[in-house]
């Protein structure tokens, strides 16, 4: 059965660490809207700060492929942290082809 072409997920952010947020689906745009009660740090390269932008409560972040190019299922989009230590978060991501 092929992929759904419209997928809506959660991700749960563990307190204190870097999670991977993984494009579940084959898709050219995606977005992350934060559910949690405080701000999200987001980084494309976990182990660089100079990649990280901030994601506050009831916000999203947004990539849209202008291209052929599209987000391969399986491939890492960017990685999420709660900012506040020891305070657990959630994103809920929604995933297009």
């Amino acid at each position: 059965m092929p992929d759904p072409a419209y997928k809506i997920l959660k991700f749960a952010l563990p307190a204190d660490q870097w999670t991977p947020i993984v494009s579940p689906i084959f898709c050219s745009s995606w977005g992350l809207r934060n559910t949690s009660g405080g701000t999200v740090l987001l980084r494309t390269d976990q182990n660089d700060a100079n990649t990280e932008d901030t994601l506050n409560s009831g916000d999203w972040e947004l990539c849209v492929s202008q291209t052929e190019e599209k987000f391969f299922k399986g491939s890492t989009i960017l990685y999420a942290r709660v900012q506040a230590p020891g305070t657990p978060g959630q994103l809920v991501g929604r995933f297009v082809d």
